[in-house]
């Protein structure tokens, strides 16, 4: 995992921890977080509004879903096709 992967990783798990007052202890980036209702879908909203305000990317409606957004694995790869350059 390289220093943005780190960087984006901490910012999810704070926003679980500090938005939604969620044990982090426990969730590595390949940890199931939609499809285990960990992050539900008013959460996953929220997290994707962060993700966009934070990392001035868009983020399209059709694309806030468990295939994108399950892990954090899965959350940093989507981040990086969505980034500018």
């Amino acid at each position: 995992m390289g220093a943005d992967d780190r960087e984006l990783a901490a910012m999810i798990l704070g926003f679980l921890r500090n938005e939604l007052a969620l044990d982090v202890a426990q969730i590595g980036e390949h940890s199931a977080l939609v499809t285990t209702g960990i992050l539900d879908s008013a959460g996953l909203v929220r997290l994707a509004a962060l993700l966009e305000r934070r990392l001035r990317i868009r983020i399209p409606d059709r694309d806030i879903n468990a295939e994108n957004f399950d892990t954090i694995r899965r959350i940093q790869t989507y981040v990086k096709h969505r980034a500018p350059g």
